[in-house]
C-alpha cells in the first residue's frame, strides 16, 4: 500500500462511527446523579454557619464519589465522613495551617476593600 492509499485508508476509519461495545442499541446507559447527596449539602451548611470565614464546597470527583474542596488550601481534597458526617473535613477547618491561610486571605481582602 502507498502513502496515498494509507492516507485514504485512514481516513475511511476516521469517518466510521465507533463501535457500539458498551450497551446493546437497544438499552439507555444508566444514568449518573449529579446532585449532592442530602445530607453532604446539609452537614456542609451547618459547617458554613460554625465555620463562616471559610471557603469549601462539595465536588464530584468521580460518578458517585463526593469530596469536600477546600478553596483556602489550594489542591486539597477530602473525603467527607465518618459515616454521613463531615468530621474528617471539620479537622481541617481547625488546622492552624488552614486558618492561617484563610486568615491571610481575610487580611488581603480587607486590604483591596480599602
Amino acid at each position: 500500500m502507498n502513502q496515498g492509499e494509507q492516507i485514504a485508508h485512514h481516513q475511511d476509519d476516521v469517518t466510521q462511527s465507533p463501535p457500539s461495545n458498551t450497551f446493546p442499541s437497544n438499552q439507555q446507559q444508566p444514568p449518573v446523579n449529579l446532585a449532592v447527596p442530602e445530607w453532604i449539602t446539609g452537614r456542609t451548611n451547618e459547617l458554613q454557619v460554625k465555620y463562616n470565614q471559610d471557603r469549601f464546597v462539595p465536588v464530584l470527583r468521580e460518578p458517585g464519589v463526593w469530596r469536600i474542596k477546600c478553596w483556602d488550601c489550594p489542591g486539597k481534597l477530602y473525603y467527607p465522613g465518618p459515616e454521613e458526617t463531615l468530621m474528617n473535613f471539620e479537622v481541617h477547618l481547625k488546622n492552624r495551617y488552614h486558618r492561617d491561610n484563610v486568615n491571610s486571605r481575610l487580611a488581603r481582602e480587607r486590604g483591596s476593600a480599602s
